[in-house]
């Protein structure tokens, strides 16, 4: 190792996969749509997460590559209902995916037994890596709307749902999953002018599905659930040029993603620098942007 780097040979990794899909659809009425289809998925290996590697001594963890990562495979079904109309759409779909070689970032000191000797976790906290399961598990649901409440398209509201859980090979949690997501928006144009007001929603993230091994979860701690609310407004100055203001997290709620939260430390604890607090999302705060479409 050098510069707090961990060294190893760079490997050459090439893949490749047939991924067909097959699906059918019936358009029952005028409008309406049901869909069925049977996909292959295949994905290769990230690059840095077979060659790359860093090391931070004084945070007491490191990131090691993998160079034995094979390529993730996946198969399943889906089902879509679907409705579009001159006011606007709506659709929602269910599925279910089947994994082989899922890949997963772990922290192989609190994910036993460790996939590599080089996981010393007698000299740091937390060692990362991202590693094959044997074949893991995910189904879902997922849906959205568009709606316009008048002929002259002013009003305009739109949302979006999402519901996931996934389990792998022994049936343990899969900790990439998030809780239930979901967005509601309210729109108004006149002219040129648009605001909106946009609220995202998250579910807390339950014991039950995160990632554990004798009561200890893997990660440092569970998420609450919450509403955040967004203004926007929008000025289209030109044809191609548009201005756009916002203020965001109106009511300063404090909260964070599930994704953010960091594995299992000891030096994770309330009221340390290295607290639940350090991994928030921002507070209130204010953004403008000037975009043209050089079309």
């Amino acid at each position: 190792e050098q510069d707090g780097t961990p060294k190893s040979t760079p490997a050459n990794k090439e893949a490749d996969a047939f991924s067909p899909k097959f699906g059918a659809t019936w358009r029952f009425r005028p409008g309406y749509a049901l869909s069925m289809s049977y996909s292959f998925g295949f994905r290769v290996a990230p690059y840095d997460s077979v060659n790359s590697g860093f090391e931070n001594r004084n945070g007491g963890y490191v990131s090691l590559p993998n160079a034995d990562l094979k390529p993730e495979y996946s198969q399943g079904p889906e089902a879509k209902l679907e409705f579009r109309g001159d006011r606007g759409y709506w659709n929602v779909s269910a599925y279910y995916t089947h994994y082989d070689d899922f890949i997963e970032n772990q922290d192989l000191c609190s994910t036993p037994p460790a996939p590599t000797d080089h996981a010393d976790c007698s000299r740091y906290f937390s060692v990362f890596q991202s590693v094959n399961l044997p074949t893991a598990e995910i189904h879902g649901l997922e849906a959205a709307f568009g709606w316009y409440f008048d002929d002259a398209r002013r009003w305009r509201a739109r949302g979006t749902l999402t519901y996931a859980r996934g389990r792998d090979h022994e049936g343990n949690p899969l900790n990439s999953i998030d809780p239930l997501k979901g967005t509601l928006g309210l729109a108004y144009a006149q002219g040129p002018w648009e605001i909106a007001a946009d609220l995202s929603l998250a579910d807390k993230k339950r014991l039950e599905d995160a990632r554990r091994k004798g009561g200890r979860m893997y990660r440092s701690f569970l998420t609450k659930g919450y509403g955040v609310l967004d203004l926007r407004t929008h000025w289209q100055i030109t044809k191609n040029g548009r201005l756009s203001m916002g203020v965001l997290n109106v009511f300063d709620r404090k909260y964070m993603h599930w994704a953010d939260v960091p594995a299992y430390d000891p030096i994770h604890i309330a009221g340390s620098g290295s607290g639940p607090d350090r991994f928030t999302q921002p507070g209130r705060n204010y953004t403008v942007s000037l975009s043209y479409d050089f079309k």
